[in-house]
């Protein structure tokens, strides 16, 4: 099931700990999604997330501040 980012933020800050393929979302969705993460104090479990770059997935890991979990 395909979901757009607005979609899995109500989700996550609903209370759901989540695994998403990346796919072609941008980096500002997936901090966003893992701000919201962070907030709810659930897990967000990133993979196929392709070439991204090293700072990308650092900010990313900042916004989620400890809920977020990177699938390599």
């Amino acid at each position: 099931m395909s979901m757009t980012s607005d979609e899995l933020i109500r989700i996550v800050g609903a209370g759901a700990s989540v695994t998403l393929d990346v796919g072609t979302r941008t980096k500002d969705e997936l901090v966003t999604i893992a701000g919201a993460a962070a907030d709810s104090e659930v897990l967000v479990t990133f993979r196929n997330f392709g070439e991204m770059a090293v700072d990308d997935l650092v900010e990313i890991a900042k916004a989620g501040d400890g809920s977020v979990t990177f699938e390599f």
